[in-house]
């Protein structure tokens, strides 16, 4: 063998480091999201609905465990959930109807989760129709 064909391997092959940097990546962009959403407030629902549901959110930075320092979801793959709470006021016209908390969990231990009442699999939240389905569970 000559000296320009010869290669020297050591623990750190370049193709081993690629292989595990595609796995990691696969295996966190596979990881799940659940959401709920949960009256913080009693919400005064007016009998007749002039207007759709406005929402502002109230808290500007996203509360709960590992929201916005998702170091342990991160070095576990998932394992350890990233957790975050978002609130939001609902008005109807200009009258406050409440307030609403909406709890987001990432990573595989969600993927359970969704079978829990309450909680919903995925993490496109569209909040009209959450609230409304939150106003017909306080109804019914």
């Amino acid at each position: 063998m000559r000296p320009s064909e010869s290669r020297v391997r050591g623990p750190l092959d370049l193709r081993v480091m690629k292989k595990t940097i595609l796995s990691l990546c696969i295996a966190t962009s596979v990881g799940c999201s659940t959401y709920r959403v949960s009256p913080l407030t009693k919400l005064d629902i007016p009998k007749e609905v002039n207007a759709p549901y406005q929402f502002e959110k109230t808290s500007n930075l996203g509360e709960g465990k590992h929201c916005f320092e998702p170091y342990l979801y991160v070095l576990t793959l998932g394992i350890i959930p990233a957790h975050c709470v978002d609130r939001y006021s609902v008005y109807n016209d200009t009258q406050q109807v409440g307030q609403i908390k909406v709890t987001r969990m990432m990573g595989w231990i969600p993927l359970f989760m969704s079978i829990f009442p309450g909680w919903q699999y995925g993490d496109d939240i569209i909040l009209d129709i959450e609230f409304n389905k939150l106003i017909d569970k306080k109804t019914s």
